[in-house]
């Protein structure tokens, strides 16, 4: 199942359910050391389950820059699949990266080849800009 995050008319494709939730489970995982939605509340808490009011975004695109931010300290090869059972792994091999995606900065990627973290940048700055809510969507 594919997620798209969307505000107003935009929509823009994340990917599979299970890459997003790895998306925000790294996320979590290196910025968050109470839990998922303990520290970046709107990013990794309210986003999360599924609709953030605009109010709010201007603080979770804060935390999105946060959180970039740390993971461009990070390798590829520390991503985190799923917060909640650090045992499973991705469905790929974790060493077979595009030197492209060194850092977990520049990992999460869309199909065609967007960062998740332009697209909720993006979607973040016209909730601001537009006074509605982001979405996400599958």
């Amino acid at each position: 199942m594919a997620i798209s995050v969307m505000v107003g008319d935009n929509v823009f494709p994340l990917g599979s359910a299970q890459f997003v939730h790895c998306f925000f489970s790294t996320i979590s995982f290196y910025c968050e050391p109470d839990g998922m939605g303990t520290r970046l509340t709107n990013l990794t808490g309210t986003l999360c389950e599924g609709e953030l009011p605009w109010r709010q975004s201007g603080q979770a695109l804060l935390e999105l820059k946060y959180a970039h931010a740390a993971l461009m300290t990070r390798q590829a090869t520390e991503l985190i699949w799923d917060v909640d059972n650090l045992q499973a792994a991705p469905p790929w091999d974790r060493n077979d990266i595009s030197p492209k995606r060194a850092s977990l900065g520049h990992y999460f990627t869309t199909a065609e080849g967007v960062t998740l973290y332009h697209c909720f940048s993006r979607a973040l700055h016209l909730s601001v800009q537009q006074k509605i809510p982001v979405w996400l969507l599958s």
